[in-house]
């Protein structure tokens, strides 16, 4: 949409950034811009789909310069679907433009990127969103403790409409929330029970884990949520074993001297493993349980942590 509203733009600027404010982008605001057109592929799968499109692109734009076609989730769409679009995409009308977005880019099919220009898309750093997170804070004249912009930031997964999405649900929490009622309106487990489980594994502590784990379940957690959120943490450990890597929490740095890489290596095969068996098993926190307990018993007999 901002390619088509540049494209469009009545008073583009020297850099090539729409002006935000002649009819057009107006237009393009309310959602009433004739000439971009959007698709769909997931659910307009089907060549019937696709040659209804092709047959509206000799048409001349109504409102702007460009006709522009925003086929979203492109990777969707069927073989005979491509092939119906392949011949316009070869000689398009000059008129027109057509923007294939996709996640998996990989799917379509080589014609099809032989004839396209490719943009890939990279993910924002926790960094970047937390300026951007705490700019739109200030510009709504509403605030949040540092730690819970840090951790909406991670959980957004370098994604600015996820990470605006998710301050939109914290903020509906009410002025200053708790760290505790974020992590639950977000799904993630808090880093300090991550970190006590950790703790008991370091620790040999084979007869306190079927508690914790029971404490889990009474609270409702997401034992799916849970297990990714371990190997999250597991992961940070051994980058921080492995680089010389800044602005690291304080817990953290403390949690990568428990384990040697070797340790931290074989912790996440076991949550890799238990995480496939969450789908098959009766009880939710069993193969956490059985990761934990492997983990406690292969320590006991041959694993050696960084701490002796």
């Amino acid at each position: 949409r901002v390619l088509a509203r540049a494209l469009n733009c009545l008073e583009v600027q020297p850099n090539g950034e729409a002006c935000m404010h002649c009819r057009v982008c107006r237009e393009m605001d309310a959602g009433s811009f004739l000439d971009l057109l959007e698709v769909d592929a997931a659910s307009n799968t089907g060549v019937d789909n696709i040659r209804s499109l092709i047959e509206t692109v000799r048409f001349q734009p109504v409102a702007g310069s460009y006709k522009v076609y925003i086929i979203d989730e492109a990777h969707m769409l069927s073989k005979g679907a491509w092939n119906a679009l392949l011949k316009t995409l070869e000689e398009p009308p000059s008129h027109t433009v057509f923007i294939l977005a996709t996640t998996e880019s990989g799917k379509v099919p080589a014609t099809i990127n032989s004839r396209a220009q490719r943009f890939d898309f990279i993910r924002f750093s926790e960094s970047q969103l937390m300026v951007q997170l705490q700019a739109v804070l200030k510009q709504e004249g509403a605030s949040l403790q540092a730690d819970a912009v840090a951790l909406i930031a991670h959980n957004a997964e370098g994604g600015m409409r996820d990470a605006l999405t998710l301050l939109d649900q914290v903020l509906s929490l009410g002025e200053n929330p708790e760290i505790a009622d974020i992590e639950q309106l977000l799904g993630v487990t808090s880093r300090v029970l991550i970190l006590e489980l950790l703790g008991l594994i370091k620790g040999k502590d084979a007869a306190s884990l079927p508690d914790f784990f029971t404490k889990l379940s009474e609270r409702y957690f997401d034992m799916q949520a849970v297990n990714r959120d371990i190997l999250e943490v597991l992961r940070e450990l051994l980058v921080i074993r492995l680089t010389a890597s800044k602005d690291i929490p304080a817990d953290l740095v403390i949690a990568a001297e428990w384990f040697g890489e070797s340790d931290l290596v074989f912790l996440i095969r076991q949550f890799l493993r238990s995480y496939k068996d969450l789908s098959s098993t009766p009880e939710p926190s069993l193969p956490l349980l059985m990761a934990s307990l492997e983990a406690v018993l292969k320590s006991a007999s041959t694993l050696q942590s960084s701490s002796g």
